[in-house]
Parts: structure tokens; C-alpha cells; sequence
């Protein structure tokens, strides 16, 4: 009777499952330290301005984002995922980004200038593909719909979502998408803008009474010789 070797993993598979591994204790590590952010939010409002000043390296941007994966309003995996379509599902509510990180799209291209329809994960879709598969609301289009796009309808122009939901700009907030804003967050937000907007205006205060001319007026000291 012939016995059955067993088949070893090779050294790349192995490696391959240990960086499987890994990246799932880092993604569970990043989900409790979002608790942790939260939990401490929950305590002083203020924390973020804490945390910056003693790790300046820790933005309000990280912050924010940990806080939200913390409370559940941030598919974790997104931190990571720099993808077309990952960036578009940063616009997208935590219920809908959990959804369809894990769905695969029906995609319908041309091969051969022949409709084909594929099936690809959301990390996998070219810019182009995203354009197709989601409508300028992110909306998931179906297979007929974008059938008739190929058949002469114009691909809407991209719409653009920023890794970033926002940023502060001098003393100003600018954001760039869809955002949800925790009451830490805007406190904190408010303190950065109060703080930036005193600098600013102590600095021109300081470079005026540089660049300020001599008084025209000024009577000569009792040395001059006039």
C-alpha cells in the first residue's frame, strides 16, 4: 500500500499566511485603539488637542478618522485601502462602506469592442470602472444601465474624493467631502481655528510695528544737535 506524502506549504505561502495574519492583528489593534480615542472623547471632549501637543505626529485628521472607526462610522480597512474605489467609498455612510468592501461588482466593459461582463472586488475596479459602476450619488449601477453607457451615453465625469474629509487652512476649515463630525472633533476644531486665527493676527500686528515708519512729528532729544 503506497502512503500519501503530505504537501508542504512552500517558504512564500507560509509567508504569504503569516502577512494574512499580521495585518488582521493590526487591523483589530487600529479597531481598539478607535475605542480607546472614543472612550477618552467620551471623557474630554478636549483630548485631541492633548494627544497633538504631547504626539504632534498624531493629526486631528488620524484622530478623527480613529474616533469614527471607534464608534463604527468608519469601515477600518478603509485607513489602509488607497484604492480607486476604496477612495470612493470614503463618501459613503459605515454601513454601505462595510457592505461593498466585501461585494463584487458586475462590471461590463469592452473587449474586442464586444461588451464583456466581469466580476471584480472593489480594490480591483480601474478609475474608469468606478466611473461606470457608481452613479455621481453612489448609486450601484446595474448591468443594463451600464450597458447603455457603452452604447453611447457619456460616462459622467469623475467626481472626485479626497483621501482627506477635510482640512484647516490658516484659520479657515475647508472640507472636501462627506463628513461626519464628532462633538470632540468640532471642539476641537473651533480651539485649533480660535488659536490660529490670534496667531495670525498678533503676527501682522508684530510685522506693522516692524515695517511702521518713524513718526514725521517726533520732537529731536535733547542730544541732537538741531
Amino acid at each position: 500500500m503506497n502512503s500519501i506524502s503530505k504537501i508542504e506549504p512552500t517558504e512564500e505561502q507560509q509567508q504569504i499566511r503569516q502577512l494574512h495574519e499580521l495585518l488582521a492583528r493590526g487591523q483589530q489593534c487600529i479597531i481598539e485603539a478607535g475605542k480607546l480615542v472614543a472612550a477618552m472623547v467620551d471623557r474630554n471632549p478636549r483630548v485631541f488637542e492633548t494627544i497633538n501637543q504631547s504626539s504632534p505626529h498624531l493629526s486631528l485628521n488620524l484622530l478623527a478618522n480613529l474616533e469614527r472607526v471607534g464608534r463604527g462610522l468608519l469601515h477600518g480597512a478603509l485607513l489602509f485601502d488607497g484604492s480607486p474605489g476604496a477612495r470612493r467609498l470614503l463618501a459613503m455612510p459605515a454601513a454601505a462602506q462595510r457592505k461593498l468592501y466585501v461585494t463584487k461588482f458586475k462590471v461590463v466593459s469592452l473587449v474586442d469592442k464586444k461588451p464583456t461582463l466581469q466580476e471584480k472586488p472593489i480594490q480591483k475596479l480601474t478609475p474608469t470602472e468606478v466611473r461606470r459602476v457608481f452613479t455621481p450619488d453612489n448609486k450601484v449601477r446595474s448591468v443594463d444601465e451600464q450597458l447603455q453607457q457603452l452604447k453611447g451615453q457619456p460616462v459622467p465625469a469623475p467626481v472626485v474624493v479626497p483621501r482627506r474629509r477635510y482640512e484647516l487652512r490658516d484659520d479657515k476649515l475647508v472640507v472636501f467631502t462627506y463628513a461626519e463630525f464628532t462633538a470632540a472633533t468640532l471642539e476641537y476644531i473651533l480651539i485649533e481655528l480660535k488659536r490660529r486665527s490670534i496667531a495670525g493676527l498678533r503676527d501682522e500686528i508684530i510685522s506693522r510695528q516692524i515695517t511702521r515708519p518713524p513718526s514725521l512729528t517726533a520732537r529731536p532729544s535733547a542730544a541732537d544737535p538741531s
